[in-house]
């Protein structure tokens, strides 16, 4: 089993989007130090500014603390951070609650992606992102 790539699922959806501008491991200062984040992408479409950042889940671990804590880290920004959340169901099962995979799809910056590992694509929920993208770009 090969181990998810952000930076390659990343450029394979800016590749499709033609998104200008992708930048890597973005740090967003906010008004304290302490309170600073690290963003896996900054994408840059003419003046529209998004972050993306993505979990996934392909062993144990709890998706039950990450999935709220992002959602509500990314509303304090001032530019729209799209949270991922991707998991292989095929190969590990659901590996998050249904709870928090609904908190994932009914949020406007929550996407669900179900990702075939193995063969390095999505199986579920491309259409979904890709349009989120366009949306909060304004492509």
């Amino acid at each position: 089993m090969s181990t998810f790539n952000k930076d390659v699922f990343m450029e394979n959806i800016a590749n499709r989007l033609n998104i200008e501008k992708v930048e890597k491991s973005v740090k967003y200062k906010f008004f304290r130090s302490d309170l600073d984040f690290s963003l896996n992408f900054l994408l840059t479409q003419k003046k529209e500014r998004l972050g993306v950042h993505i979990i996934y889940q392909f062993t144990t671990g709890t998706s039950s603390n990450k999935i709220p804590y992002f959602l509500n880290k990314f509303e304090q920004m001032h530019h729209p951070v799209l949270l991922i959340y991707v998991e292989d169901r095929i190969r590990h099962g659901e590996r998050a609650s249904h709870e928090m995979i609904n908190m994932v799809i009914t949020n406007k910056y929550g996407c669900y992606i179900d990702y075939d590992n193995d063969e390095q694509k999505i199986r579920q929920g491309e259409e979904i992102l890709l349009a989120k993208i366009e949306y909060l770009l304004k492509i």
